[in-house]
């Protein structure tokens, strides 16, 4: 083994069960002491396989895989660590934190990998003391988890990681649901600790402009070829938009009797065909505002109105009918055994509509895993479902939240693609995202959210003319660019 090698993959293969074929092509790379290295690809082509394969997950926790070639971690095949001996030198976030947590409050949840290598509780509490400021989650100790952002949950998985001290990193798109700001400073802050404590980072995100300055090594795994890879550019035909068609008036919402407010008198409404995005910094209320709108969190005080009546008035059925909502975690939205089951539960009994769901299937990339399990997707994959569940059935409105979450370039496109049509049908999309030049180039308005309050609700070329707002709530507006610049800066093919 080269004298700073850490890592040493040489010709990986994985296949889910012992008959089907490879993810990908055999795989070899090495990673060397105190680097960065990125890892992309499309959705869906193993790159958070190979993180597993490499921390041991696989094929240990997975009985029907099959994994050929070899691993080493510091000279030693990963198979021959004993179970909780490799998690000493090697720390995993996952693309989806809510995987990894054991615990119901912050604190507890930092403490439980240090309680299980025996360390002293005074010794404890300073080190979470200390992690728990390096990630900004101090004043949330005793929070539960259950009651975090995506983003917040993000930042907890990664102090539970660097708690523990390992020398080497894997991260599977830690910053794909923190804000602008946060992501920046975030990257910063692995930056400094890989070059204070001589980290090795093995780092899979798609959104890869913030990380190729800082890489010393990028590997790309299952290229597209030119002629499948879509771009989109935002449609310059003139939609209309009609009357009120969903508003929340005057809304309180606390978790329960004795927590704070966490929503704080919002008002605002959407129009048919109008698309509003929901901004802000994690923490701020938005995914909380989207589940009030879905009717699945009542309000502590005022109400919420769709074509002008009270949801109280309507029949629930009814009511989630014309709501399609689709969660920040696509986990919880799955009910059925495959994933064509799952895309045509509301539709079944209409033909029109089954055809139409199997070529979205094929549009999404889901063509050839209609008989998988939705929870054996990779993550993009879920996303990806469970926003065709959603548009499928051709609701009223559409209450998405983080859709692009897991996405690579083509596939975003894509999903954007998809949503235009719908709106320019008539449907009105309400939308939680962090992407800027999205909200920039294709939200006719946007609701921005302040520690539970909407603070500025309009077109977003005059949000960032507010700079006192943008500052406040970590935004980082899009750059200027002439018409038509759009899909050429944002899709850099993978």
């Amino acid at each position: 083994m080269p004298h700073n090698e850490i890592i040493k993959v040489d010709n990986l293969c994985f296949s889910y069960e012992e008959e089907s074929p490879p993810l990908f092509p055999p795989l070899s790379f090495s990673l060397q002491k105190g680097t960065i290295t990125l890892l992309k690809g499309p959705s869906g082509s193993g790159k958070s396989t190979i993180l597993r394969c490499i921390n041991g997950l696989y094929p240990r926790g997975h009985v029907e895989s099959k994994l050929d070639g070899e691993i080493t971690v510091f000279g030693k095949k990963v198979e021959d660590y004993p179970p909780g001996e490799l998690a000493k030198h090697v720390g995993m976030v996952f693309q989806n934190p809510r995987h990894q947590w054991c615990m119901r409050t912050i604190r507890e949840e930092v403490a439980f990998g240090l309680e299980n290598i025996g360390i002293p509780r005074e010794e404890m509490d300073l080190k979470i003391d200390e992690v728990l400021r390096l990630v900004g989650l101090t004043p949330f100790g005793n929070t539960l988890i259950d009651q975090l952002s995506g983003g917040y949950q993000q930042r907890l998985a990664l102090a539970c990681v660097l708690v523990m001290e390992p020398s080497i990193l894997l991260l599977d798109e830690p910053t794909s649901q923190l804000d602008p700001y946060t992501r920046k400073k975030w990257i910063d802050l692995l930056l400094h600790l890989k070059n204070t404590l001589d980290l090795t980072i093995l780092v899979v995100e798609h959104n890869t402009r913030d990380w190729l300055p800082i890489s010393d090594q990028v590997i790309s795994i299952g290229q597209q070829s030119p002629d499948s890879q879509v771009t989109f550019s935002p449609s310059l035909r003139k939609r209309s938009i009609g009357d009120e068609i969903i508003r929340l008036e005057r809304v309180d919402f606390r978790y329960h009797k004795k927590a704070p407010l966490r929503i704080k008198d919002i008002s605002a409404s959407a129009k048919k065909g109008e698309r509003i995005a929901i901004i802000g910094a994690n923490g701020s209320g938005k995914s909380t505002v989207l589940s009030l709108l879905a009717g699945l969190r009542r309000p502590t005080k005022g109400d919420c109105y769709l074509e002008l009546k009270g949801y109280q008035k309507w029949k629930e059925t009814i009511l989630h009918e014309r709501l399609g909502f689709v969660f920040q975690n696509p986990d919880w939205q799955f009910v059925e055994d495959t994933v064509l089951e799952d895309a045509l539960v509301s539709v079944a009994t209409n033909p029109t509509l089954v055809e139409k769901g199997k070529e979205y299937l094929k549009n999404f990339g889901l063509g050839e895993m209609f008989y998988h399990h939705p929870l054996s997707l990779s993550e993009g994959q879920k996303k990806r479902l469970s926003v065709l569940t959603a548009i499928l059935p051709n609701p009223t409105v559409l209450l998405l939240d983080e859709p692009t979450f897991g996405q690579d370039a083509n596939t975003t496109a894509i999903l954007w693609k998809t949503l235009e049509e719908y709106t320019e049908a008539g449907g009105t999309l309400i939308c939680v995202t962090h992407d800027m030049e999205w909200v920039d180039a294709f939200f006719d308005r946007v609701w921005l959210i302040d520690q539970g309050s909407v603070i500025f609700n309009g077109a977003p070329r005059q949000l960032w003319k507010h700079k006192d707002l943008v500052e406040k709530c970590h935004l980082l507006p899009p750059k200027e660019k002439k018409d038509g610049d759009y899909h050429a800066e944002l899709f850099v093919p993978c």
